[in-house]
């Protein structure tokens, strides 16, 4: 992709995950790095570690890409993510329950992009998993799907911007779920800004157009490999931990240290600190 249209379609992104930590791990993983591009770290318990290909994932991290950087997450469900460029996204809620009499799992997932954009494959390994809804909000908007190939984010001007490439998506303006919305097939793109009351769907433009040739017709092709994979990759990542915990976990506890030490300051500004706290007089 052109640099002019990463700087149009995309804007600032960082990936997070909420619930149990790296510290926590009685969880099992929910996910995989199975690609980086350029820079990207994981921000895990406070502190920051550089991403590494098949790094585990789990619901309490947060990934932050760099200029011209990316990173695509395989869920063990099947579902895949690619985290753009420059990129702050956190993945709200992660569900997964027995469908009685079948021997699969019906999954509910919710992502809250708070500045820059996704490209998401909705899709999951259907002998396993059911995908119930998966839900992409933004300040001013809400994409619920259903196994789909798309593209949510924030535009420079805060305005929610949703452009489908497979499949249809249901489209709120945030706060407004109960209106019905409208849906955006493939082929058409919805923006919605902050004072917008009316949707409306239109063709993709060419930067949309641009990002669908240059990006996603390549991602579609890796992420059908992820997914026929997957078993694959999941024991990568089990030796991935195995060989590098211990030191992710150093780099982690170092990089704490050293956040406390820039926020605190040198000893003498510390007692200046605390002098003019009440607290401690």
């Amino acid at each position: 992709m052109r640099r002019t249209t990463a700087s149009v379609v995309l804007a600032a992104c960082t990936a997070v995950a909420v619930t149990a930590g790296y510290g926590q791990q009685k969880q099992e993983p929910a996910a995989l790095v199975v690609k980086v591009t350029g820079s990207a770290f994981v921000v895990r318990g406070g502190g920051r570690a550089t991403v590494s290909q098949y790094m585990p994932l789990y619901l309490s991290d947060r990934l932050e890409t760099g200029r011209q950087s990316s990173v695509e997450v395989l869920f063990d469900t099947g579902v895949n993510v690619r985290i753009e460029e420059n990129c702050v996204v956190e993945l709200v809620s992660l569900v997964m329950v027995p469908v009685p009499k079948r021997a699969v799992k019906s999954v509910s997932m919710e992502l809250n992009v708070r500045s820059g954009g996704v490209l998401v494959d909705g899709a999951t390994v259907k002998e396993k998993y059911r995908l119930k809804s998966l839900k992409v909000r933004t300040p001013t908007s809400v994409a619920a799907v259903r196994g789909t190939v798309f593209y949510a984010g924030v535009g420079d001007s805060g305005s929610g911007k949703v452009a489908v490439f497979e499949g249809k998506v249901q489209t709120y303006r945030a706060g407004r779920e109960d209106d019905g919305g409208v849906e955006v097939g493939t082929g058409s793109q919805v923006v919605i800004g902050p004072a917008d009351e009316e949707l409306t769907v239109v063709d993709f433009d060419d930067a949309t157009r641009a990002y669908g040739s240059s990006v996603v017709e390549d991602y579609r092709r890796a992420v059908a490999y992820y997914r026929q994979q997957l078993e694959y990759f999941k024991k990568q990542r089990d030796r991935w931990l195995r060989q590098h915990k211990d030191a992710f976990m150093r780099e982690i506890e170092q990089n704490k240290r050293e956040f406390m030490q820039r926020r605190e300051g040198t000893g003498d500004e510390k007692i200046k600190r605390m002098l003019n706290d009440p607290d401690f007089r």
